[in-house]
Formats: structure tokens, C-alpha cells, sequence
């Protein structure tokens, strides 16, 4: 995919990443993006930051297309950020992975051998993390919303009922979650 930018009172859009193979993340103060590109060279992919006009891209992180993160987000300083893999190291089940920014080597590791991630955001000024989960092995029970002050702490539930929550978003001053909420 590619990703554009347009004026928001109307305008041509313009291209500024080509090959897109995730979301993007924006840094807290919007000045550079967080995004991945897959089989790009072919079998590994590659994670990415630019300034959000698509100029002075840098490659952070290169692996194996095993590896390749579902979802990835800036930490509240930028100094971090963090990606769901498909798998995680030592074959752990949804783990979270703390990167660094600049070399995109592992800090830290959250492995999780009960939850499958689907979603995360981190909390502005570093208050914490929201994350779509769902317990295994009880699938049925649906995807909800929890956070975790810290990436020790344990989790604690924001939504705990039959439905699904899906594409999870923050406002800018993190009040405010938003979510499509499939029943």
C-alpha cells in the first residue's frame, strides 16, 4: 500500500511512503512516523521511521518475515516503541516487544502465554498502556480492552462483557478511547 497526505480543507493528496505493510505510528509530537514494509527484500521485513512528509527515512529494524509485527507504537517519549510479532522469541505467544528507537534492538520482552494482543496504545506522558486482548484459550469470550500502568504491572480490565473490541484509538491528551465495538 501507500500512504497519503491531504490537506483536510480539500487539495490533491500526496504521496509520501511507498509500500506501506502496516498502520502508522505518530510520534506524541506528530514530527516522525513508525511503519514497517514487508518482504522487502524478499523473505525479511524491514521497520521503518521518516519525518510524516515521507523525507529522511531510516531503517530501524531488519528480520525475518516470521518475525513481522502485527501492530507497532511509539512510546510516549519516542525514545521507544513497541510491536505485537506474529512470533515472539523463544516461541513465546503474543508477547510485546520494547524496542529501541533509534537501533530497533529489544529492551524488554512481555511475553503473555494466556492473552493474544490484538491492539495497543500507549498513554501520553508515559501513564500507561491500553491493549485489545484475549484470553486463550477461551476465544469466544471476545476481544476486550485492559491497561497496564506499567509493563510489569498486572492487567486490569476496562471492558469485561461479550463483545469485540476492534481498531482502538486515543485522543491526543489520552481521555478518550474510542473503539468499533462488534457484538
Amino acid at each position: 500500500y501507500d500512504l497519503f497526505r491531504a490537506p483536510v480543507l480539500g487539495g490533491a493528496p500526496q504521496r509520501i511512503v511507498q509500500d506501506l505493510g502496516t498502520g502508522v505510528s505518530l510520534t506524541p509530537d506528530g514530527s516522525r512516523m513508525l511503519y514497517g514494509r514487508s518482504n522487502n527484500p524478499v523473505g525479511m521485513f524491514r521497520v521503518l521511521t521518516a519525518n510524516t512528509d515521507g523525507t529522511d527515512e531510516k531503517v530501524v529494524l531488519t528480520e525475518d518475515n516470521n518475525r513481522f509485527p502485527e501492530l507497532m507504537t511509539w512510546s510516549a517519549d519516542a525514545k521507544q516503541f513497541l510491536t505485537l510479532p506474529w512470533e515472539g522469541a523463544n516461541g513465546a505467544y503474543g508477547p510485546v516487544e520494547v524496542r529501541d528507537g533509534q537501533t530497533g534492538k529489544v529492551d524488554a520482552l512481555v511475553p503473555s502465554k494466556r492473552m493474544y494482543w490484538f491492539d495497543l496504545e500507549w498513554l501520553p506522558k508515559g501513564r500507561g498502556l491500553l491493549l485489545a486482548y484475549q484470553r486463550l484459550p477461551n476465544i469466544f469470550l471476545g476481544v476486550q480492552i485492559g491497561f497496564l500502568s506499567s509493563l510489569e504491572s498486572p492487567l486490569r480490565q476496562v471492558t469485561n462483557d461479550t463483545n469485540n473490541y476492534q481498531t482502538m484509538t486515543l485522543s491526543a491528551d489520552g481521555q478518550t478511547i474510542a473503539a468499533v465495538q462488534q457484538k
